[in-house]
């Protein structure tokens, strides 16, 4: 299995700051915000990790690459999107960086307590991702059951939900997932969406989502990249 780690896009949710640097190069407490999801890939048991980013800013990601800490020892490929046009996009572009083998995605500005060790070795077909308890469900994809309970599709930031459990990452594929993603088509913000894909594998019934009870964040606004910082300097004391 290989890693993905993405960091493009134009993190708008955090301007004016973002008009000049990678919302991904930012300090997480003592370390930039894409470097968290990096780990949690490698401590998951994965050495091949690409990550993806693009102008305007894809450079200071590629600088920041020469300096993860030796000790974790991962070979780092570096992917460029040349226009943030969605995660599947983005993960489109890495065909050839994955040799036929599954992949285990990770967003860029998500932080996760815990390492997926167990989840790598099980993994197998298909897709995975995880559900997780939130209050700010219009900011994530949901999941939507029918009166049986059978899940029936993901439904991109809605604004009504009948659950506070929303989709979230890392995101497992098999090696389907190029022609998966080939199916799809851009959505009315025109990406290609991540929640589109999952569908896709819906379709086919080979989409498991897990309930997970762990700390995790999307640290894609002011308010949680500083309630994550301090979680992390709390943890660290």
């Amino acid at each position: 299995m290989k890693g993905i780690v993405l960091t493009g896009g134009t993190g708008t949710r955090l301007n004016p700051v973002t008009k000049a640097v990678n919302k991904h190069a930012l300090l997480v407490w003592n370390l930039p915000m894409f470097f968290y999801p990096l780990h949690t890939i490698f401590s998951s048991g994965i050495k091949d990790i690409a990550v993806i980013s693009g102008p305007p800013h894809g450079n200071q990601i590629r600088m920041l690459m020469n300096h993860i800490p030796a000790k974790w020892d991962v070979r780092l490929t570096y992917v460029e999107q040349p226009t943030p046009a969605g995660m599947s996009d983005a993960i489109l572009r890495c065909r050839k960086f994955t040799q036929n083998q599954s992949i285990m995605v990770c967003a860029g500005d998500n932080y996760y307590e815990n390492d997926f060790k167990s989840e790598v070795s099980a993994f197998a077909t298909g897709a995975m991702s995880f559900l997780r308890k939130t209050s700010e469900f219009n900011r994530f994809a949901i999941p939507k059951y029918d009166s049986r309970g059978k899940l029936i599709s993901i439904e991109e930031k809605a604004q009504k939900a009948n659950s506070n459990l929303v989709v979230t990452g890392p995101h497992f594929y098999d090696n389907r997932v190029f022609d998966m993603i080939d199916k799809i088509r851009p959505s009315t913000r025109g990406e290609l969406e991540i929640t589109d894909l999952n569908n896709e594998y819906l379709k086919i019934g080979q989409l498991i989502l897990l309930k997970k009870n762990d700390y995790w964040s999307d640290m894609g606004t002011f308010d949680s990249l500083l309630k994550t910082s301090e979680h992390i300097r709390r943890k660290n004391l």
